[in-house]
């Protein structure tokens, strides 16, 4: 039988009985800030780079280009996570541990091998994604170094991401 301590119960009876527009607005506002903290840091990115001597503006069209490159590799992260940690936290509420964790283990597995396919895909053709994206013959440079950078870490980036909504399902 599952054991709730009373704060995790208190949670839930607000979530069943509580009104709409209070508890949206509260659970909203974790998100939000989130969202508001990755915005400045690319704020504060781009300040930075548009500073650089001679050839700022090359590396802040690559850095435009480049961003929704990265947003769609966070997207793979976010179908297997936001996908996976549903049905693993109906298994738990099921009472049904070894599916949970056999879940788990299959999102973890896709995250690995989504990360080094996408890594190494976007590593060997970094030249042609971004040309493909529009990047101005001046700037392609930059971009594809900031891409091939970017690729270097893309399994460790799908991990975090992609594995961070299955701690939030276990109400951690």
């Amino acid at each position: 039988m599952l054991r709730i301590n009373k704060g995790k119960q208190d949670t839930i009876s607000q979530l069943e009985n509580g009104k709409i527009l209070p508890l949206i607005i509260r659970l909203s506002i974790p998100a939000v800030i989130a969202q508001l903290i990755t915005f400045l840091y690319n704020i504060v990115d781009r300040m930075y780079v548009a500073k650089i001597e001679n050839s700022g503006m090359d590396a802040l069209a690559a850095l435009g280009i480049v961003l929704p490159i990265t947003l769609i590799i966070q997207a793979f992260a976010n179908l297997v996570g936001l996908g996976g940690s549903p049905r693993a936290g109906i298994k738990l509420g099921e009472g049904d541990k070894e599916e949970a964790d056999s879940i788990f283990n299959v999102a973890f597995l896709m995250l690995a091998v989504f990360g080094l396919l996408i890594g190494t895909v976007t590593f060997a053709f970094s030249k042609q994604i971004v040309v493909g994206f529009g990047c101005p013959s001046s700037a392609v440079g930059f971009a594809v170094s900031y891409l091939k950078i970017y690729s270097c870490g893309t399994i460790f980036l799908m991990l975090a991401q992609g594995l961070n909504p299955f701690i939030l399902t276990q109400g951690y």
